[in-house]
């Protein structure tokens, strides 16, 4: 646990975004691995499979990604007014209701699944395959509902590097699994989606473990294993604005992937390579704000969170810290500004190199010109993605 009531703006801005910032990333690793691994050695079609349910399952799980960043908020501001019995209350009604969600979610998705795919126009070369692997994923989806909610609960006190170990350690798992699995054995995508699901649960049991040997002041009692019912309520009206606008670019996402399914299997391909490398583009932008909204959020004393991953908020809650605001403008803008210019390197390099990168994600040396043309101008698009920092920040602080 991490005392943030006291102190500097950029000590706390960077010591808590950095974590995030990589956290975020290592999380896109999970299928940007599968994706690579499986486009060596399994082919072009698992590498659009995979791409495929990647929107679908994003959406599903940032249903609940709400319920947890609603929690963690609660979670700190009674961190910071030391109220450990409802600290732990409300974990626990986080975790037992955020169960019950996540495997209804998880079922009623591996059913409805072949009709999803169907709605989205999916090719019926690797129809089934797509069908296969969303399945297979799903099933893991309490999984990270379980890890989300203990990271909440770990990153509302303040200690968000260690929720970042576990990940590292279940994505270098998730690779090392897939190489020797999919790259040595060669088994097919059935096999990649089991080495996704078994990463996922080791990171949901090391976050477990963590929170009852170590921070035992987190783990609710036998009494407080119940949900409360206005508690509940609090948690989820700080989550659904959050859930609500993370929603809104996979949701889009799932729409132009349904139009670029009718284009073929390359095509897909082509442009999921596009979407994975521009998710890790924006992920520092998105830190920052995370970062940012912590910060004016601990010393506004008031409780909204549209940004990813930011849950450690209000620990100082009626300090009396208003010129916080006044301080985070500067604090957060130039470390925005430098963001934004390598962002734009980046994406220069990309317009001309993109289509080596296609072809690093395929075992197919045919035609693909104009996979590469595709690629290399998706970078073009990374111009106006400065922007995406604009919704976390401005809109957070609006509220606040």
């Amino acid at each position: 646990m991490r005392d943030m009531t006291v102190g500097p703006a950029q000590g706390h801005l960077w010591r808590y975004a950095l974590p995030v910032l990589l956290g975020n990333w290592l999380q896109l690793a999970y299928n940007a691995v599968d994706s690579i691994i499986a486009g060596r050695f399994i082919g072009k079609e698992a590498l659009a499979a995979e791409g495929i349910a990647a929107p679908v399952m994003n959406l599903v799980i940032l249903a609940v990604s709400g319920l947890c960043i609603g929690a963690g908020v609660l979670m700190s501001e009674y961190f910071g007014a030391g109220k450990w019995e409802r600290l732990r209350q409300s974990m626990g009604t986080m975790l037992l209701f955020g169960a019950v969600v996540s495997v209804i979610l998880a079922a009623a998705c591996i059913v409805l699944a072949p009709y999803l795919l169907y709605v989205m126009d999916v090719p019926s070369e690797i129809f089934e395959m797509t069908v296969i692997y969303l399945r297979i994923t799903f099933v893991g989806f309490p999984f990270t509902f379980f890890y989300n909610a203990l990271s909440a609960g770990l990153k509302s006190v303040g200690d968000s590097k260690t929720p970042l170990k576990f990940l590292a350690f279940s994505a270098v798992l998730n690779a090392v699994l897939d190489l020797l699995f999919l790259g040595v054995f060669r088994f097919g995508i059935v096999c990649s989606a089991v080495t996704t699901v078994v990463a996922e649960g080791c990171s949901a049991v090391l976050a477990a473990g963590y929170l009852v040997m170590r921070t035992k002041e987190l783990c609710p009692t036998r009494q407080q294993w119940r949900i409360e019912k206005k508690m509940l309520q609090k948690i989820l009206s700080y989550g659904a604005p959050t859930a609500l606008q993370q929603a809104a670019q996979p949701i889009g996402k799932v729409l132009i992937q349904g139009q670029v399914n009718g284009l073929g299997v390359t095509t897909i391909a082509a442009f999921q390579t596009v979407t994975k490398v521009d998710d890790f583009a924006c992920i520092p932008e998105q830190g920052i704000a995370a970062g940012s909204l912590l910060l004016d959020a601990d010393w506004s004393g008031d409780i909204f969170l549209p940004g990813a991953d930011c849950f450690a908020v209000c620990c100082r809650r009626g300090g009396g810290r208003g010129s916080a605001f006044r301080q985070s403008v500067f604090v957060v803008y130039v470390p925005f500004l430098s963001v934004a210019g390598i962002y734009q390197w980046v994406s220069g390099i990309f317009q001309r190199y993109g289509e080596n990168v296609y072809n690093n994600l395929r075992d197919s040396d045919s035609d693909h010109g104009t996979d590469g043309v595709y690629i290399s101008s998706g970078a073009c698009y990374g111009d106006c993605r400065d922007c995406d920092f604009l919704p976390d920040w401005v809109v957070g602080h609006v509220i606040i």
